[in-house]
């Protein structure tokens, strides 16, 4: 008989992923507020009128700005090495699902459209995304599922697949 081997062994903690997930949406939420405070209309914000927003017409350029922005941040840091500030932060890394190595660039850019612009332009989809990592047995979400990759613990005795990029 062979031994079992736990489809979860060596992969972050479900909290861990949620506390990276954390650091980073507040990261690029500050950051897009920055992008954002510009096009703020203020009078609006201090003597508005009944019905009217506190933005202007620009506000649909910010947003798409920030979904831009987001792409960008999870797309590349994955693709260099793995893992985002918040993963950092937390110890984790982001592999390739068959053989635990460092993400491919293609592999990086398909885990952000899903995640970042995907689930930032539908926010169901963003929702059952990240949920997705409650029940499945390799602690994959969607869209490591899309991507062929693994969310990994980084401990530092453990080899780097992404040193030397």
């Amino acid at each position: 008989m062979g031994d079992y081997v736990d489809p979860a062994q060596g992969m972050a903690s479900r909290w861990a992923r949620l506390g990276a997930g954390l650091v980073d949406l507040v990261l690029l939420g500050i950051v897009s507020v920055l992008i954002s405070i510009p096009f703020v209309d203020w009078n609006r914000v201090f003597d508005p009128e009944p019905g009217e927003s506190m933005y202007n017409g620009a506000q649909v350029g910010t947003n798409a700005i920030s979904v831009v922005l987001a792409f960008l941040y999870f797309w590349l840091m994955h693709a260099k090495r793995g893992q985002t500030l918040g993963k950092m932060l937390l110890r984790i890394r982001v592999v390739r699902a068959e053989d635990r190595g460092a993400i491919t660039t293609g592999q990086a850019a398909g885990r952000s459209a899903f995640y970042g612009v995907l689930g930032g332009v539908c926010g169901c989809i963003g929702l059952i995304d990240v949920l997705w990592i409650l029940w499945d047995p390799r602690r994959q979400a969607l869209h490591d599922k899309v991507a062929s990759t693994v969310v990994v613990k980084a401990e530092s005795h453990d080899p780097d697949p992404y040193a030397g990029r």
